[in-house]
């Protein structure tokens, strides 16, 4: 465990930076090797191609650009020093950084720790116009160490190429990547158990179904899946062939972006779920108006799925139009931004319980004002959101 809690944010320039608090509990800036910047808040969705076209509502970055290793306690993350995206390391305990070998200019993201190893996504071949196939699968190469070198992932058999929406699970990497034809299909990567050959990337249909938002509760894996006309909510365990269907909406369910049919976003596990369940709470779209709200779905240890909606309580109640993002669990709580009640110009500061399904608002955008930006469709949720427990 991390002995310092390490933030991005800005200096009084507007420069990215680290911060972490000192012995006295104050947070000061830590200056990064090379001179380094971080871009905080923006998770780096507006700097790169978006390879996947929109046909699915999602951008092509669906991951951190900043973790904290269990295994050491090191901080790694996306930052740019001399014109270059590379992958650095802060050590809190010796208040050092560094720039990993074999990730200059590489445009790290996406970032996983499995087996002791930092996995990310970064891009293997330079030039002019990067292509979808030139972002790759990488690794750090010290196994439960702070890294000074990473490198490409190799195997005896298909590597597929651009890979996101990475989640530990069973002993396995899961992922979203591209095969030869380019559809977007869900992999694993054993590193735990495998052959002589090696560790392999074993794809799992069905093709193009391009998951996302995948999140680990309980025994199983819930993502948002495409179905060729509409987004939806899935789920996958070993025992099944592929991820099946539990919850949908028709095309007609689409929300202000454009995004047809439920289009669960921001899963999140259930911090207080029943003895055997698996629960999640997710921000998605059920009636054609557009709507968005915060739904519950739980399987039970039989394997049968239901879906509830969230209900909103205190003074007020809730909005039409909830519009919930930034779902976060700490304690037995939700946390989330949405719609104030009564008002539909600014948003608020959410708690939802767990344990009932039940919200209110705690704090509204006439206490504080949560929007705090126009850079594009919720601009609320790119620049104050990514709420961290």
């Amino acid at each position: 465990m991390a002995s310092k809690l390490v933030l991005e944010g800005k200096d009084k320039n507007g420069k990215g930076t680290l911060y972490a608090p000192n012995s006295k509990g104050q947070f000061v800036e830590i200056t990064l090797a090379d001179g380094a910047t971080v871009s905080p808040g923006d998770e780096l969705e507006d700097d790169r191609p978006d390879f996947m076209g929109g046909a699915a509502g999602e951008n092509y970055v669906d991951g951190p650009a900043l973790i904290t290793t269990a295994a050491t306690g090191d901080v790694y993350l996306w930052a740019q020093a001399n014109g270059q995206e590379s992958l650095f390391v802060y050590d809190p305990k010796s208040n050092s950084s560094w720039e990993v070998q074999g990730t200059v200019g590489t445009d790290p993201d996406d970032l996983v720790e499995y087996n002791g190893v930092v996995y990310f996504n970064a891009v293997n071949i330079q030039g002019l116009v990067v292509q979808p196939q030139d972002y790759q699968l990488f690794q750090t190469v010290e196994t439960g160490n702070p890294a000074t070198g990473a490198s490409a992932v190799t195997s005896s058999g298909y590597v597929p190429y651009n890979p996101s929406s990475m989640v530990v699970y069973k002993d396995a990497l899961y992922m979203n990547a591209q095969d030869s034809n380019g559809n977007y299909d869900l992999y694993d990567y054993n590193t735990v158990q495998f052959t002589t050959a090696g560790p392999v990337f074993k794809e799992i249909g069905p093709a193009n179904l391009n998951p996302t938002d995948m999140t680990v509760a309980g025994s199983d894996l819930f993502m948002n899946g495409y179905n060729g006309s509409a987004n939806n909510l899935y789920v996958y365990n070993p025992s099944m062939s592929q991820p099946e269907l539990i919850d949908s909406e028709s095309r007609n369910s689409t929300d202000a972006e454009g995004n047809h049919g439920l289009d669960p976003i921001d899963i999140v596990a259930s911090p207080a779920p029943p003895a055997g369940d698996s629960v999640i709470f997710f921000s998605g779209v059920k009636d054609v108006a557009g709507d968005r709200n915060l739904y519950e779905t739980k399987v039970s240890a039989a394997g049968v799925p239901s879906t509830e909606a969230a209900e909103g309580g205190g003074v007020g109640g809730h909005p039409s139009n909830l519009d919930p993002y930034d779902l976060t669990a700490a304690g037995k709580y939700i946390y989330f931004t949405g719609n104030d009640v009564n008002s539909s110009n600014g948003r608020g500061l959410y708690v939802l319980d767990a344990a009932t399904n039940t919200y209110e608002e705690v704090l509204k955008s006439s206490q504080w004002n949560l929007e705090n930006g126009t850079n594009g469709d919720n601009g609320y949720n790119t620049t104050w959101g990514n709420l961290r427990g």
